[in-house]
This record gives structure tokens, C-alpha cells and sequence, in this order.
């Protein structure tokens, strides 16, 4: 995989945690019983994303 698909890639993935944790807080508003769930499972999201993030430019200092 190329330096510019390894940014290309990275970048949808954090345009799909980005909808996905934004869909999670508008799915919390009506249903609050599952707040604290969603809660979590949109800070994983986030943190995964970072990780991979970090993984990426970390092996990859060219990347960028």
C-alpha cells in the first residue's frame, strides 16, 4: 500500500468513526437507557481510531 492510500485509508476511517459516534449520541438522546453503553462504545471508537493512527504514522514517518 502506497504513503498516499495509507492517509487516503486512515482519513475514511476516521470519517466513519466520526458518523458512527455521531449516530451513537443522536440514538442516545432517544434511548437514555443505553447512554452509558454508547458512551463507551464511542470512546473505544475514538481511541481505536487514535491507535491505529499512531500505528500508522509511527511505522510510517514518510506518511503525512
Amino acid at each position: 500500500m502506497s504513503q498516499s492510500q495509507f492517509k487516503g485509508s486512515l482519513i475514511e476511517v476516521r470519517h466513519s468513526v466520526t458518523a458512527a459516534s455521531a449516530f451513537a449520541q443522536l440514538f442516545e438522546v432517544t434511548h437514555p437507557e443505553h447512554a452509558e453503553a454508547l458512551e463507551e462504545f464511542c470512546e473505544r471508537l475514538q481511541k481505536s481510531c487514535r491507535e491505529l493512527g499512531d500505528v500508522i504514522y509511527t511505522n510510517n514517518p514518510q506518511v503525512g
